[in-house]
């Protein structure tokens, strides 16, 4: 009886050491197992792309899913394209409305005429600026009928052109029609016809000018000079940007 006691104990022993045993062993082989998956490199990145040193990025954080991080990386890329893409449509854009806004500078043309009505201008005692007060055209806004004066508005060549007509009233009176072409106050052309020969008479003159921005045209009636006019619009002052300089 205690031979067969003995016997079990032994056993139940021997089982329990083999157990053990065996537990020893699985633990080893997990160990082993860990320590090679550690010495193992995983890469996170797509194909042919550098890793990331940021360590706040969505594939540092997730690393459960290589397609996640993939994704994340892609939609990283196209909105950085995208951000491109925005930057040079607006520096387009502000090309564009630069080169707008330059052609609109230099749409510059003007034609005037003296008067609607029969009347004459002059003669005074003092040279006089002649303010001609029909605007047939003014696009861009360079001449001031209320003062006679043409302001360049940029710089660049224009185009000038005045006609001076009077009507002495009757043959054998004196005739004078004369003015001149300033610019910023000094006589560019001047323009004269003078004689007891004929009741009315006309004349005129067109030149270029390079203006810089800010420069004044006018036309000035000389004393003792005096211009007639009518609708039909014998005396007339027009000019018109040619091309722009600046």
């Amino acid at each position: 009886m205690w031979l067969i006691t003995s016997a079990k104990e032994c056993i139940s022993t021997l089982i329990t050491s083999c157990h053990c045993f065996v537990f020893f062993l699985a633990v080893v082989v997990m160990m082993c197992m860990l320590g090679t998956a550690l010495a193992q490199t995983y890469s996170w990145d797509a194909p042919g792309e550098k890793p990331d040193d940021r360590t706040d990025n969505a594939c540092t954080l997730d690393t459960g899913s290589c397609s996640c991080c993939v994704m994340v990386r892609e939609l990283h890329s196209l909105s950085m394209r995208f951000n491109d893409t925005i930057d040079q449509l607006e520096s387009n854009l502000t090309k564009v409305q630069a080169a707008v806004n330059h052609l609109r500078k230099s749409q510059i043309t003007f034609s005037t005429a003296l008067t609607n009505m029969r009347r004459c201008v002059g003669p005074y005692r003092t040279d006089t600026i002649v303010m001609y007060k029909v605007l047939l055209t003014n696009l861009g806004s360079a001449y001031d009928d209320s003062t006679g004066v043409f302001t360049a508005t940029c710089s660049g060549v224009y185009f000038f052109s005045v006609t001076a007509f009077s009507d002495a009233g009757s043959p054998g009176a004196g005739l004078s029609v004369c003015v001149k072409l300033l610019r910023n106050g000094m006589p560019q052309v001047s323009l004269t016809e003078q004689n007891n020969e004929d009741q009315e008479d006309s004349i005129s003159a067109s030149l270029l000018l390079s203006l810089r921005a800010g420069d004044e045209v006018s036309v000035q009636l000389p004393a003792g000079c005096f211009l007639c006019d009518d609708e039909n619009h014998y005396n007339t002052f027009t000019g018109y940007l040619v091309y722009a300089t600046d």
